[in-house]
């Protein structure tokens, strides 16, 4: 096998046990006390917060009126001083590919880094219905970690391959 398949495989593995918290649950263990003292955070990794980003940006990207409106919000930040195009780009969400486990650390990582804009494009009235995919602060917090976890793969991995 090639050195990429072999980190995809290692890659969604740990992505299925970092969201699968009931088999982590183990007395007396130190995650499990963190994870215990923390109920938000262990009911986001529950509830499969990938997932929870994957239907963001499906709902984001379903139109492209949605991706205009996406697009003007951003520019609208800019013009307000509400952020910089170095802290939030003019950019498009990307959609993660099952082959591909980068896919995913580039999908949350576009995510993190629009979801300002993405949060004020939710509160327009005709998006009212778009608001059942905001993620908490939590969830922006599991997604944060998850993204610090595949960010040591993708780096190793543009190494390799470069």
């Amino acid at each position: 096998r090639c050195f990429p398949h072999v980190v995809n495989i290692a890659v969604q593995t740990g992505l299925k046990h970092l969201t699968d918290v009931d088999n982590l649950i183990k007395p007396g263990e130190d995650i499990t006390s963190a994870l215990l003292e923390n109920l938000d955070y262990l009911d986001a990794l529950r509830g499969d917060v990938v997932s929870a980003a994957r239907q963001v940006v499906t709902a984001c990207r379903a139109s492209g009126q949605h991706r205009e409106d996406l697009s003007r919000v951003i520019k609208e930040g800019y013009e307000l001083g509400d952020w910089t195009k170095e802290d939030l780009g003019d950019v498009t969400l990307l959609r993660d590919v099952v082959t591909r486990w980068s896919s995913i650390f580039l999908m949350v990582d576009r995510l993190l880094e629009l979801y300002p804009a993405i949060s004020r494009l939710f509160q327009q009235d005709k998006y009212e219905d778009l608001r059942k995919h905001e993620l908490s602060n939590i969830q922006l917090q599991v997604l944060a970690d998850i993204r610090l976890y595949l960010a040591f793969f993708h780096v190793v991995q543009e190494e390799v391959s470069a």
